[in-house]
This record gives C-alpha cells, sequence and structure tokens, in this order.
C-alpha cells in the first residue's frame, strides 16, 4: 500500500501527462472500437445472429451514439488532464 501511496503523490509535468492522455486516446479511440468492431463480426456469425441492416436509421444511431461518445471522451481527458494532476485522499 505504501508503494501506491508514493506513486499517487507524484507529481507528474505537463509533458508526461501530456504523453499519457495521447497513449489513452490511442487505446480508447481506435484499439478498444477496433477490437469491439473485429470481435462483434466473429461473435455474430459463431451465435448465427442474422444481420441487422435497416439503412439509414442504422447510420444516424450510430452517428448519434458516436457523437454522445466522442462528447463523454474529449470531457473526461479535460478533466484528468486539468483536475488529475492534484493528488486526492480519502
Amino acid at each position: 500500500m505504501n508503494r501506491f501511496k508514493k506513486w499517487a503523490e507524484h507529481e507528474y509535468s505537463r509533458k508526461q501527462r501530456m504523453i499519457a492522455v495521447i497513449f489513452g486516446s490511442f487505446i480508447f479511440w481506435i484499439v478498444i472500437p477496433f477490437f469491439i468492431i473485429v470481435s462483434s463480426f466473429y461473435i455474430d456469425q459463431w451465435f448465427q445472429f442474422p444481420k441487422f441492416r435497416y439503412g439509414l436509421i442504422n447510420l444516424l444511431i450510430g452517428l448519434m451514439f458516436m457523437v454522445a461518445g466522442w462528447l463523454f471522451a474529449n470531457w473526461t481527458v479535460k478533466v484528468q488532464f486539468s483536475i488529475g494532476r492534484e493528488p486526492r485522499y480519502l
């Protein structure tokens, strides 16, 4: 536990925090969505689910979720970058 406390008390530079934000963005905006898309294709085939294609409505619903997710992701990055640098303890 002391090891974690020392790690949490460390003040990271702006450059270190920016690198962490860029790395996290790459993971959450590229790697995880790619994994979800690829794995869902194989899971659908494995369970033999029917294809869900209804044209324009799929595009609109998908865009709505993408915009909401993008706004939430940007908000969390801002919070982590600005407020996350201050150590807070219970």
